[in-house]
């Protein structure tokens, strides 16, 4: 405790002080101040100053001191008999595969029976000052000459590509120009074509006759050009607004004299805000205008007939879609919409719609187990192009119109139960308003009663069952997918996969030429360092069509007839078995539709039989 002691000094003057008051005011009785020692108490609060060392060898003194008593001691050495020689050691390295040295060029040929020929190119040229220039070549065709196809099967397909690009200090750009030339036939006449023609007697000509003349009369040859001119720029610096865009313009026409149009520009932005968070804005611009040629006779979207009038179509779709992304640790998520101004120029029509896109992800445990789910939907532009690709025996006469899909809910899990086994769930339900689905064209090659004559001379060569047009119809999807993917060993690796899909449709009766279920399951096998194998199994399931005819008779007069029809489901396993001769040289030897079915991909058209087909493969550097 410190004590603190008042001096007598102060309390003097203290005193002073009061007597000199106390003379002023004679009024008041003096005051007597008696000395006190005041005592002042304060809490102990060690600080690191009051701590003092202790010393690690404090003196001692120890009155017993023991003395260390001396050891001695000698090495008595005698030899010992040994043929060991002690060598120098080597370090141990883990031996590894070399790896394959990687080349730029590539080129490949195959020929095989129904004359199929395959035919592949790209090369890559590095040009000065961070350029390139590359051009890709891939062509397949066939003589055909299905089993009891009447019409001839050939067909070509030809896609050339040359591509430039070039790398600044913040960009990276290119420019792309496309050409494909396409040529198939409408070779799949309906059974009903040969069965109808025996009603009819031309001056006692035989079936055989008029089966004759009616092939001579269709040429079911027609042929797609494809011309598309392109660019893209992409944004090397991460934290700017600009991102990257891509513009791109497209010419298609036929030789029926149809022709389409498409541009589409879409550029993308990003805003940074934090580390592992942005905002993108997708904008698009999407313009397609085309035309069929007058003289056809046409369907309208709801497959009835329609004019034949020159047939065209015009559509404007303005888009934005902004969008918060979000990436932490284990959570990822995306929330945004999409909202499209749609115009029809030709029927002076305007719609505007909004869509989500939201999808979440969770990692409950890591790699291993993750949740994600969402909700997306958009407006799909239909063109006569992606028809013909999807579908290369459609007529040109299709109603073109978009698609809406308001939502698409979707939720699943992915992961892997092993380092070696993933896998992915998902089950989705969707809508679609206006969803396009094929259908075979109306038989009109029947006509002409009053002279008993069957042909009709004036049809066109897709007038005969043999083509496809296109309906729209409101669907409604359930759907359940999965796949699975296993790496057996470093070698072998496989993939399974299959899709099951419940259609609920408004008004037409089926989802035309769709499956409710298909599934795949391919793999690749490293059998040697030279020899190689990659398989496919491909099942496709049964499927509906709906087939429109006018019977003409002479007995019972002309009437109409629509029915569905039923497509088996099929499978389909391909083969490829390959040797590396060296490095560079491959030699191949490929099998498709290995089970010899030939099984009708779209009504009344079957496929080639077992395809077999050899080349060699080949690829470098310049």
């Amino acid at each position: 405790m410190k004590i603190v002691k008042l001096k007598y000094s102060f309390l003097l003057s203290a005193l002073s002080v009061f007597v000199m008051n106390a003379q002023e005011t004679n009024n008041k009785p003096a005051d007597t101040i008696k000395t006190e020692r005041l005592i002042i108490v304060k809490q102990y609060s060690p600080t690191v100053s009051d701590a003092f060392k202790v010393k690690q060898a404090p003196n001692t003194a120890d009155s017993a001191q023991l003395q260390k008593k001396a050891i001695q001691y000698t090495i008595n050495s005698f030899p010992v008999a040994s043929t060991f020689q002690p060598q120098k050691g080597k370090a141990v390295g883990i031996q590894k595969k070399p790896q394959p040295k990687l080349y730029k060029n590539y080129a490949a040929l195959g020929v095989g029976n129904y004359t199929n020929i395959m035919a592949k190119f790209y090369g890559e040229v590095d040009l000065k000052n961070k350029q390139s220039l590359a051009i890709g070549l891939n062509h397949n065709s066939s003589q055909g000459g299905i089993k009891d196809v009447l019409l001839d099967d050939k067909y070509y397909d030809t896609q050339l590509n040359i591509g430039y690009s070039k790398i600044t200090d913040r960009y990276v750009w290119g420019l792309d120009l496309d050409v494909q030339h396409q040529l198939y036939n409408w070779y799949g006449t309906p059974n009903g074509l040969h069965h109808d023609m025996t009603l009819a007697t031309k001056g006692g000509s035989t079936f055989q006759e008029i089966q004759d003349e009616a092939i001579n009369l269709i040429d079911p040859k027609h042929t797609y050009l494809t011309v598309g001119v392109g660019g893209n720029i992409q944004n090397t610096n991460e934290t700017a607004i600009f991102d990257k865009a891509k513009v791109y313009f497209r010419n298609f026409t036929d030789d029926y004299s149809s022709m389409e149009n498409q541009l589409s520009v879409a550029p993308e932005f990003k805003f940074l805000i934090e580390e592992d968070s942005f905002i993108k804005t997708k904008v698009g611009l999407d313009y397609l205008s085309g035309s069929f040629d007058k003289g056809k006779l046409t369907y309208n979207p709801q497959g009835f007939l329609a004019s034949a009038e020159e047939q065209k179509y015009s559509f404007l779709n303005l888009s934005v879609a902004p969008s918060y992304q979000l990436v932490n640790n284990d959570f990822a998520l995306d929330i945004g919409l999409q909202a499209v101004l749609n115009l029809d120029n030709e029927n002076s029509k305007t719609n505007f719609y909004v869509y989500p896109k939201v999808e979440a992800s969770y990692a409950i445990a890591g790699d291993y187990f993750k949740l994600y789910a969402g909700a997306k939907g958009g407006l799909t532009q239909n063109t006569y192009y992606n028809f013909v690709q999807e579908n290369p025996y459609v007529a040109p006469t299709l109603a073109i119109q978009p698609t809406d899909k308001p939502f698409d809910i979707f939720a699943g899990t992915k992961g892997k139960f092993t380092e070696d086994l993933s896998y992915d769930f998902q089950v989705s339900y969707s809508s679609e308003n206006n969803a396009a689905m094929f259908v075979t064209n109306r038989y009109s090659a029947l006509a002409n009663l009053e002279t008993a004559v069957v042909l009709n001379e004036t049809a066109k060569s897709y007038q005969y069952g043999n083509a496809f047009h296109v309906i729209y119809d409101d669907i409604k999807t359930l759907r359940v997918a999965g796949a699975l993917n296993a790496k057996v060993n470093e070698d072998l690796l496989l993939r399974l996969s299959a899709s099951y899909a419940n259609y609920s449709l408004n008004t037409q009766e089926e989802y035309y030429n769709k499956p409710n279920l298909e599934a795949s399951l391919t793999g690749s096998y490293q059998i040697t360092d030279k020899w190689f194998a990659d398989a496919q199994l491909f099942f496709y399931g049964e499927r509906k069509d709906r087939i429109d005819r006018l019977h003409s008779e002479i007995v019972m007069g002309t009437f109409f007839e629509q029915k569905n029809v039923t497509l088996d489901a099929f499978i389909d396993a391909n083969l490829k078995v390959g040797y590396k001769i060296t490095p560079q040289l491959t030699a191949f030897v490929k099998g498709n539709n290995l089970l010899s079915d030939n099984y009708e991909r779209w009504y009344n058209y079957p496929v080639q039989g077992i395809q077999v087909m050899g080349g060699l493969s080949y690829q470098f550097n310049w």
